[in-house]
């Protein structure tokens, strides 16, 4: 158990410290005050918790087709375009047919390196977040099995393509932000997936004895 806390430790570390940066990158780009009331903070969460709820019709998040359906969401929504989802949907193919995270960890780069220049900020921002993932489920899941691996990175791109969604509309409808609906998907994915990992990992990390 003491190289678990370590790793837990580590994780924790490294997750905090990238919400920091995006929160101080976010600062750096605003105009004026960042400011919302409580009312229009728990009303946004509401609105985006039951948005994304109806998105899904039922399909278990983490699935594969719980991944389309968010992806499809991005698309209607102009936040990634069709030659950008077709690529993060290869991920997401890649992630349900490989069963090894060495060899998922090869098709993932393999992916986004025929892709990089087709990718805009928000989905070149999901895709990071799932290499990223799918790199440090190599280093730091080493001897787990793969469906466990498997939902541990699930829960990081799920957690990318909804923050990408939720970012959006912030970056859109609060002009104190200073920010964009593309720079708000960028933010909402990078972040989204960093505080899922949190959950995926830890939750892999309790199925070691």
């Amino acid at each position: 158990m003491r190289n678990v806390s370590s790793r837990r430790e580590l994780l924790l570390v490294a997750s905090l410290g990238g919400v920091a940066a995006t929160v101080g990158a976010i600062r750096a780009s605003a105009q004026g005050n960042i400011s919302l009331g409580l009312k229009d903070k728990r009303d946004f969460h509401t609105a985006q918790l039951v948005d994304r709820i109806n998105s899904h019709n039922g399909v278990a998040a983490l699935s594969r087709d719980g991944m389309k359906q968010s992806l499809a969401l991005l698309v209607d929504r102009g936040i990634v375009n069709k030659v950008e989802a077709e690529i993060l949907n290869d991920i997401v193919s890649k992630l349900f047919e490989d069963d090894d995270v060495n060899a998922l960890l090869n098709d993932v780069y393999g992916v986004i390196s025929n892709g990089a220049s087709l990718l805009g900020e928000a989905a070149e921002s999901i895709a990071a977040v799932a290499h990223s993932s799918v790199k440090n489920a190599a280093e730091l899941l080493p001897g787990i099995d793969y469906p466990v691996v498997q939902t541990a990175i699930a829960h990081d791109l799920k957690g990318a393509l909804e923050g990408a969604a939720a970012g959006a509309v912030l970056g859109s409808t609060v002009p104190a932000f200073g920010l964009s609906t593309a720079a708000g998907a960028m933010f909402g994915a990078l972040v989204g997936g960093t505080a899922s990992s949190v959950i995926g990992y830890l939750d892999s990390f309790d199925t070691r004895d």
